[in-house]
């Protein structure tokens, strides 16, 4: 990978702030259908920066994006 391409990636958390509420409801609600995790679970994961990877690889998929850990 180039280091140019490096630089443009962001983290997750970075990516869901800048987005609309509407764009952030729309990113929750899939990765809840997708995942099966609870809403309560949904916010303590993103507060904490704590997905594991296959959750982050999901994220990426939703947002088609890949995100830096």
């Amino acid at each position: 990978m180039k280091e140019s391409d490096k630089s443009n990636r962001i983290t997750f958390i970075e990516y869901y702030f800048t987005l609309s509420p509407k764009e952030k409801q729309r990113v929750r609600d899939e990765f809840l259908k997708s995942s099966g995790i609870s809403y309560p679970t949904w916010y303590s994961k993103l507060n904490r920066n704590n997905f594991s990877i296959l959750e982050m690889k999901e994220l990426s998929r939703i947002c088609n994006l890949e995100f830096i850990e």
